[in-house]
């Protein structure tokens, strides 16, 4: 009966994070809205000689904290299959430096999303930005994965060589940055304007933003053998 149970919430679990991952890849916009804090539902409070409610404290959803650390456990583990991948982080360590870079970009996103007129709370846009970046890290490492099976093939091997690409045959988790690149350039500003509005300015900050996560990906790939941003493991 415990074991009938299980299968159950496994499966159920298992069909909500597809959802989530697909609807995001489709239409990103935020799927864990911040939930309320118990303690702090309906408390009336007195001003003056009327009683009102007091602004509902709120927290990250615990569900998108779920989908996060599954995304990122999924990602490390299609990171570790990669062809002649060179010595990574253990996952511990890994995961502190993924997860503070993912932080301290929402806040970027969050400050240059401020700066532009928005009116979302931080908890907003690191809702969305966490789910963003949880799904990308799993895509984007995929399709490193599958890139860098490609290029084991010998014709194949012999003709990125051919055309000056000779670097990602030997170190194929390189295909990761342009990967990123790309899936940032475009989800990246979508996710932001479908959760609180994109004008120019804003999307030309997010931009720069890519680029400076990207930039600050490869520096850290060669100086620290750690590819702490964003997306990787």
């Amino acid at each position: 009966m415990d074991f009938d149970k299980l299968i159950n919430f496994s499966t159920s679990y298992l069909s909500e994070y597809l959802w989530a991952f697909i609807e995001t890849l489709r239409k990103p916009s935020i799927r864990f809205h911040p939930q309320p804090i118990a303690q702090h539902l309906q408390q009336p409070v007195l001003v003056g000689a009327t009683t009102v409610t007091q602004t509902q404290a709120l927290n990250l959803n615990p569900k998108l904290l779920s989908f996060v650390f599954i995304s990122f456990f999924i990602g490390f583990t299609i990171n570790s299959l990669i062809p002649n991948k060179s010595t990574s982080p253990d996952l511990a360590t890994t995961g502190i430096v993924v997860f503070a870079f993912w932080l301290l970009h929402s806040t970027v996103t969050h400050w240059f999303c401020k700066v532009s007129g928005s009116k979302a709370t931080y908890l907003q846009t690191l809702s969305i930005s966490l789910q963003l970046f949880a799904v990308l890290y799993v895509l984007s490492n995929f399709i490193t994965l599958l890139l860098g099976t490609v290029v084991t093939f010998p014709a194949i091997g012999v003709f990125t060589t051919e055309i000056g690409l000779e670097s990602f045959v030997k170190d194929p988790i390189l295909f990761f940055f342009p990967v990123q690149f790309v899936l940032l350039l475009v989800y990246l500003p979508l996710a932001i304007r479908n959760s609180q509005g994109l004008n120019f300015r804003l999307f030309a900050m997010i931009w720069g933003q890519v680029v400076i996560i990207v930039f600050c990906g490869v520096l850290s790939y060669f100086a620290l053998g750690i590819q702490y941003m964003l997306i990787t493991p």
